[in-house]
Order: C-alpha cells, then sequence, then structure tokens
C-alpha cells in the first residue's frame, strides 16, 4: 500500500463514531500521524509518526481484543438450548 492509501485508512478509523466504543485515543493518533506523513516538517514529521504509530497500533489493537472478547461472550449468553 502507499503512502496516501495508509493515511486514508487512518483517517477512515479515526472518523468511525463513538458509539463503537473506540477509545478516544485510537481516533485523535489517527489523526496526528496522518498530519504529520502529509505535512511538510522537514525531518521531524516521520519520525514523529513512527513513535506514535507504535503508541495507536498498540491502543488499536487492545480494543480489538476487547472486542473479540466481548462480542463471543455475547453470543455464548444468548444461545438457546433446545431440549432433548
Amino acid at each position: 500500500m502507499d503512502t496516501y492509501g495508509v493515511v486514508a485508512v487512518w483517517l477512515l478509523i479515526a472518523l468511525l463514531p463513538r458509539a463503537t466504543g473506540m477509545p478516544r485515543l485510537v481516533r485523535w493518533l489517527g489523526v496526528v500521524i496522518s498530519v504529520a506523513i502529509l505535512l511538510p516538517w522537514g525531518n521531524f514529521g516521520f519520525p514523529l509518526a513512527i513513535l506514535l504509530l507504535a503508541v495507536w497500533a498498540i491502543s488499536l489493537g487492545l480494543w480489538l481484543k476487547r472486542q473479540a472478547v466481548t462480542s463471543s461472550a455475547t453470543s455464548a449468553s444468548t444461545a438457546v438450548a433446545t431440549p432433548s
């Protein structure tokens, strides 16, 4: 994927609604990283984006893990046992 495609994905994730339960940190860091990559700040933007990307990826991964645990617990609790 080229740079603009990655930036578009960061922005799409940042624009997810609050109802998804995604932490505000993930949304804001997605915007900050996109701006840091796109703006010509000399040699400052790219290293900043790389450092923030680690925090963003860990936060996003923890949120996705929480979502997976929540959805599997919900589907197990809503299952109906069939009488034999």
